[in-house]
């Protein structure tokens, strides 16, 4: 009855509503063809994302087989990826999180020595790359170097977990969407893109119009590393389907038997469509270069491809209808079945490499929707990436074999294109003292002094080069830090017949060499031609030679001189045990230096400062003597006038601050091993400003040394009185015997200050005030002992001035 109802209420509705059918079937397929073709892109679209983890994986490799040593090996394997890859604008290398190499070079060389925890726009990414120990890629940003780009960072551990630092890859976000498809609208479909750093739906919109995601698009997830962006796509002229009319139909049994019959249309038009969702994604599957098929939820092979079947060396139809998971090994078998697992779970790609049975393999696995929000069936699609994997190993085999030859090489090596460095190796790059790798892609003008230099040999080297002549010559060339050094350099062209091939230069520092030279020259000069006196004496001590210096200082000429010891300027102001410590340096370390004093032909004695170094043989016999020497008689006696001024004050010649700080810390230091005392008075004059504004400054001037004077003659002489500046003045008395001795002497200043002064017709009369400080007990250190003196000193003076008071009673 009720399919009888059915059955006739689908006739009436086929019958006057065949257009919104007809409708229906076109919005479908359109639907389905939209599906399909942005299935196709989104395959692309991962594949091109993700076929750079391999890559990186490589350098990792690399990496880890070089124990964390990043050679010239690493320079060439960068240029090999970057060869490889696709769709890469640069690839970097950053040991301990800081940027070490970039390839290529040009235009980045700016962002050598980056560290990325102090780039808060790049840290995040690298970051979440070392905690989950996978690949992560961020952005799309914009470059700095233009466009806008993708990076993915890998990280790299060794073994035992300890982790070297990160490899990242800019790829070129325009380049990647347009070979997956997405820049160019084909078929009236227009795309759109969101989810910035790996964030899907909850990211930004990156790339076509974002209002697709509010429009009722197709959404569709593509798995990149670390997280996920979702596609949108939709025909340009929107949906064809409008079934607003269908609101307008209502009423008893029309109603009833519309509901029920479009339940079995909705029924099996929903078969139908995953039926040719399931024919159009099998067609796909075939299609595939790549080893795919389709599979049930539960991991049933509804499709295959024949590459699949070659894969598991089985007939394709035989692989119809088996569960995939039988046919694989047992240890991977759970791990496909949870990652499918995931997948229906999510309703989300995911995309995972895997290397087993000496095969490298790029999989992808990709839900196909049921129409209704749920997953019908799995797409799986697997590359086989072995030979690219292979190659590139082997490349890195032969390079690293080629870096162990170049690296047991002295001499420094550079294959030159356009007078362009395309790789040096590591010896080369010690002697320009550059890093590894960081001389490759320069011009060679770096190594040169001037632009004239430059341009000089480049006419004259080329020119022996193009007639297929080897060129060689030594000359200053520049290192990095700007010091020039000398270098033979040889060159010839890799083939005279292509010289755009480049050419192969070898470089030796000789510097040593040419300064040695340079020195046996310039030795002869500066032994006659130097101001110090110099005697050349044979082991013995007998006197081989002279300089005309020696001549002009002591009075002697060389026939005086020659054959007689350097006794014949003795002078006996040193003791024997000087001489001991001379023979005893010079015998022990080859080398005695200090002053002594000589005496001329005439008579004079006078001193010397003298440098005596013994020279010896290959077996390590002494040879010679040579001893060189120069008159400082003036100096020193300038040098103690000027120390004198330097630590005593200019107006009472007093020790000033510096020199009362240095006796007062040595005081210190002696009382504290020897557990007594030390007193220090500070004293403030009483009264002087009325002197200097009454008197005037003479008169002032003549107090402070007048002061100065009587504070001498009162203390004792193991004391020290200094002048700190104005009318500060200090008194520092070492291990005083008790409080009484020290009350005593400040009793004594007291009274000798309070004498009337008298300047011509003027007289003066001052007091002043004493602060005591007695060490250890009011301080232990100078600064302490001195800050509280002076307190005490103004205590002194609030009591009435002219007296004394000792800190711990102030």
């Amino acid at each position: 009855m009720l399919v009888s109802g059915i059955a006739f209420t689908t006739l009436y509705l086929l019958a006057h509503f065949g257009i919104t059918t007809e409708r229906g079937r076109q919005e479908q397929e359109l639907r389905t063809d939209v599906s399909q073709a942005a299935l196709a892109r989104l395959s692309r679209l991962e594949a091109e994302l993700n076929a750079n983890v391999f890559l990186a994986n490589g350098m990792v490799a690399h990496i880890v087989a070089q124990n964390g040593i990043v050679g010239d090996g690493a320079d060439r394997a960068l240029q090999a990826l970057h060869q490889y890859g696709r769709h890469i604008r640069n690839i970097g290398i950053a040991p301990d999180n800081r940027i070490s190499k970039v390839y290529p070079p040009e235009g980045n060389q700016a962002a050598i020595g980056l560290y990325y925890p102090d780039v808060p726009s790049q840290w995040p990414s690298v970051k979440l790359a070392i905690e989950t120990r996978s690949t992560v890629m961020a952005g799309p940003l914009t470059l700095r170097q233009g466009g806008a780009g993708v990076i993915s960072r890998t990280p790299v551990f060794f073994a035992d977990g300890r982790y070297w630092g990160v490899i990242s890859i800019v790829l070129d976000l325009d380049s990647v969407l347009r070979s997956a498809g997405l820049v160019t609208e084909e078929q009236g479909i227009s795309f759109a893109l969101r989810g910035v750093d790996g964030k899907g739906a909850d990211g930004a919109a990156f790339f076509g119009d974002d209002r697709l995601f509010g429009k009722g698009a197709l959404f569709f997830d593509a798995r990149v590393p670390g997280g996920t962006w979702q596609l949108a796509a939709m025909p340009s002229a929107g949906w064809r389907g409008d079934d607003t009319y269908l609101h307008a139909l209502e009423g008893g049994a029309i109603a009833v038997s519309l509901a029920l019959s479009f339940a079995l249309f909705g029924y099996l038009r929903s078969r139908q469509r995953l039926a040719e969702s399931e024919m159009r994604t099998a067609a796909l599957i075939n299609a595939s270069l790549d080893a795919a098929c389709l599979l049930t939820t539960e991991g049933v092979v509804l499709a295959a491809n024949q590459a699949l079947a070659a894969r598991f060396q089985v007939a394709r139809d035989d692989l119809i209808g088996k569960c995939i998971y039988d046919l694989m090994p047992e240890p991977v078998r759970q791990n496909r079945r949870d990652a499918v697992a995931a997948v229906v779970a999510t309703r989300r790609p995911r995309h995972f490499p895997d290397q087993r049975d000496g095969l490298f393999l790029d999989n992808s696995i990709h839900p196909v929707d049921d129409g209704h929000g749920a997953t019908a069936f799995i797409a799986v699609y697997s590359r086989d990436v072995t030979g690219h994997v292979t190659l590139q190993q082997r490349y890195f085999d032969k390079m690293q074999q080629l870096d162990a030859i170049l690296a047991c090489s002295s001499i420094g090596i550079a294959l030159v294109k356009k007078r362009e460095q395309i790789w040096c190796n590591q010896a080369m790059a010690d002697i320009f003292g550059y890093a590894a790798g960081e001389m490759n892609g320069q011009s060679t003008r770096m190594l040169y002094p001037s632009d004239g230099d430059y341009e000089l040999l480049g006419r004259t080297a080329y020119d022996t080069l193009l007639r297929g002549e080897r060129f060689g010559i030594e000359r200053q060339m520049r290192h990095k830090d700007g010091h020039l050094l000398w270098a033979r350099m040889w060159g010839k062209l890799l083939s005279p017949d292509d010289p755009e091939a480049g050419s192969i230069w070898t470089f030796e520092d000789v510097s040593e060499r040419k300064e040695a030279e340079a020195q046996s020259a310039l030795a002869a000069s500066v032994f006659h031609e130097t101001s110090q006196g110099i005697i050349v004496t044979d082991p013995e001590g007998h006197i081989l030679s002279v300089n005309e210096a020696f001549t002009r200082i002591t009075g002697y000429s060389r026939e005086e001189a020659v054959g007689q010891t350097p006794r014949l300027m003795k002078s006996n102001h040193q003791d024997r045990g000087f001489y001991e410590n001379f023979w005893r340096k010079l015998t022990e370390e080859g080398r005695f230096e200090g002053e002594l004093w000589n005496r001329r032909k005439d008579g004079e004695a006078f001193l010397v400062w003298q440098t005596v170094s013994a020279i010896l043989d290959s077996a390590g016999k002494t040879l010679r003597y040579v001893a060189l020497f120069s008159d400082v008689t003036d100096v020193r006696r300038d040098d103690q006038r000027i120390r004198h001024i330097a630590f005593h004050d200019a107006l009472t010649d007093l020790p000033n601050r510096i020199l009362l700080r240095d006796r007062l810390e040595h005081a210190l230091a002696t009382a504290g091993r020897s557990h007594s005392t030390v007193a220090l008075m500070f004293l403030d004059l009483d009264g002087f400003k009325a002197v200097n504004d009454t008197l005037g400054h003479d008169v002032g001037d003549y107090v402070l040394k007048e002061v100065a004077a009587r504070l001498v003659d009162v203390v004792r002489t193991t004391d020290t009185v200094s002048r700190l500046g104005g009318d500060e003045f200090v008194v520092l008395l070492e291990n005083p015997n008790g409080r009484d001795e020290i009350i005593e002497i400040a009793n004594r200043i007291i009274t000798g200050i309070n004498r009337p002064m008298v300047f011509g017709q003027k007289t003066a009369q001052v007091g002043t005030s004493i602060g005591i400080g007695i060490f250890p007990d009011d301080g232990d250190n100078a600064e302490a002992l001195l800050g509280n003196a002076d307190t005490a000193m103004y205590s002194a003076k609030k009591a009435g001035k002219n007296g004394y008071r000792f800190f711990g009673l102030a």
